[in-house]
């Protein structure tokens, strides 16, 4: 099976309606595997990152966007699988079409995010999973190179 990664982040609004453990298994419903996964509280740099989808909203969306995310912690989960990017974008727009009252494009409260194309992903995994670049990208590493940089992958 050829397999590839993706990556996928719990938005506050899926804590606040119960909705974690659905989202997993429906990930692991579609043949995705979690690979790793951390739980971390995002940084303002951390959200400029996105600045082009701030862009698209009002300005006052934004600090809500923004406070919303620096208030609540999130985990973060690198999966694995065959056709993994284009199958949590999938589940990304059913939980979305689903779940999500008014807009899904300007509010913070639409349950999930996901990397939506490879250049994506990549962005994604340097922003919120430096230390898993090497297994995304595929570039081999050796266990001293890992040490002496201090990523030392658990897989």
């Amino acid at each position: 099976m050829d397999g590839e990664y993706a990556l996928i982040s719990l938005k506050p609004d899926a804590y606040r309606r119960g909705m974690k453990k659905m989202i997993l298994k429906t990930c692991k419903k579609a043949g995705l595997r979690v690979k790793y996964h951390k739980k971390m509280w995002l940084t303002e740099e951390m959200m400029r990152t996105y600045q082009p989808v701030l862009n698209q909203m009002p300005e006052a969306w934004q600090r809500v966007f923004i406070f919303t995310y620096l208030a609540h912690p999130t985990d973060v989960y690198l999966l694995y699988g065959e056709k993994a990017i284009e199958k949590t974008s999938q589940i990304k727009k059913e939980l979305r079409e689903r779940y999500v009252v008014g807009n899904p494009q300007m509010t913070p409260f639409n349950l999930m995010h996901s990397a939506s194309s490879y250049q994506d992903l990549v962005v994604n995994v340097k922003v919120l999973m430096p230390e898993k670049c090497d297994v995304v990208l595929g570039r081999r590493v050796s266990w001293f190179q890992r040490l002496f940089e201090g990523v030392i992958i658990k897989e």
